[in-house]
């Protein structure tokens, strides 16, 4: 059952819904836009809300602003969430629709806000200002603003059974879980079928030679025995990573990167952020061919190294949207090693 839910409106240009879409995984969230949601929103089961639209007049869509009103008793026992976009000053009606949730007691509220195409009134004459906005960029700095509020929590992870997921057992006092990550399912099962392949078929022209050849019977009974038990012990370690997959996870936490693996059993490793030294992005020509976004990111570090021959120990390998991961972890590691240093 999902926890996290994003009420929104958004017309004219579909600035905010298009900034969502980009940002927001609709597997780990429930979308409602208010001005096509009849139904009454079942706020019980959600931890996290998200409350999203754009600024007319100088607030946020007034059916946003009357659905808090209606449901505030429930609504002041979540974790709320702003999203907002704004022809102009997007800052200054950040701090001015903070200061209208504060005086409801919303006193922990978060907001986002960015520039979007606006066209209203005079502006319509010349199409508009901002045309282009929201951009990657906005996606991006939203991204982050998800990552840093753990708003987001299962990045990349689809129809996953979390139960195996014992990461969390793991966790030191004082350290928190920013970022979950779960390999990509169909990108390990492509690979172990091209390798299966590439291991077998071999073996089967090497089978067809004596019987072109036309081998005695003892002796092809010997080869095909010897080919059989080959066979097996060459597809054995492929199947592995495979039977792996369902206690495979990764985890970003306040302090450390953590990996979670094991084929009976599970076992973990582990990387503190203050030692990593380089964070690298891998992509194979399997992951070009699926045109999923997939790939690894790597980490090096004094215990770690990366390199051109050995590659990385540590590395969160088939992962989903690689390039944008990496750049939000690495933001978030150099943020927070700087931090450190500070400290």
């Amino acid at each position: 059952m999902k926890t996290k839910a994003i009420i929104y409106i958004s017309y004219h240009h579909k600035n905010t819904i298009k900034l969502l879409e980009s940002s927001f995984e609709k597997e780990e969230y429930d979308f409602y836009n208010l001005a096509k949601t009849k139904e009454d929103i079942l706020l019980d089961k959600y931890e996290k809300i998200v409350l999203a639209s754009g600024i007319y007049f100088g607030k946020m869509d007034k059916r946003i602003l009357q659905f808090v009103d209606k449901n505030l008793a429930k609504l002041l026992t979540k974790k709320i969430y702003i999203v907002i976009t704004a022809g102009i000053n997007p800052k200054h009606y950040a701090r001015k629709t903070i200061k209208h949730f504060k005086k409801l007691s919303f006193n922990d509220v978060k907001i986002f806000s960015c520039l979007g195409h606006d066209s209203y009134g005079p502006l319509k004459l010349i199409g508009g200002i901002n045309k282009k906005r929201p951009n990657e960029k906005d996606v991006f700095k939203l991204k982050e603003f998800i990552l840093e509020n753990k708003i987001w929590y299962n990045i990349g992870v689809k129809e996953v059974n979390m139960e195996r997921n014992k990461i969390s057992e793991m966790i030191l006092e004082g350290e928190e879980i920013i970022y979950t990550f779960k390999p990509y399912y169909k990108k390990v099962v492509y690979r172990t079928i091209i390798s299966l392949l590439i291991a077998i078929v071999p073996f089967i022209l090497f089978l067809i030679f004596p019987i072109v050849f036309k081998f005695p019977e003892e002796m092809m009974t010997m080869i095909i025995i010897s080919m059989a038990v080959m066979v097996v012990m060459v597809t054995i370690p492929l199947l592995i990573p495979l039977f792996m997959y369902k206690n495979r996870f990764y985890a970003v936490t306040n302090k450390r990167l953590i990996i979670q693996k094991g084929f009976f059993g599970i076992d973990f490793a582990f990387l503190p952020i203050e030692s990593v030294q380089y964070v690298s992005v891998s992509v194979s020509p399997l992951d070009r061919y699926l045109k999923k976004g997939t790939g690894a990111i790597s980490f090096g570090a004094v215990s770690t190294p990366v390199t051109s021959k050995s590659g990385a120990t540590f590395a969160f390998g088939d992962i989903g949207n690689v390039y944008e991961n990496y750049k939000i972890i690495k933001a978030f590691i150099d943020k927070n090693k700087e931090e450190h240093k500070k400290s």
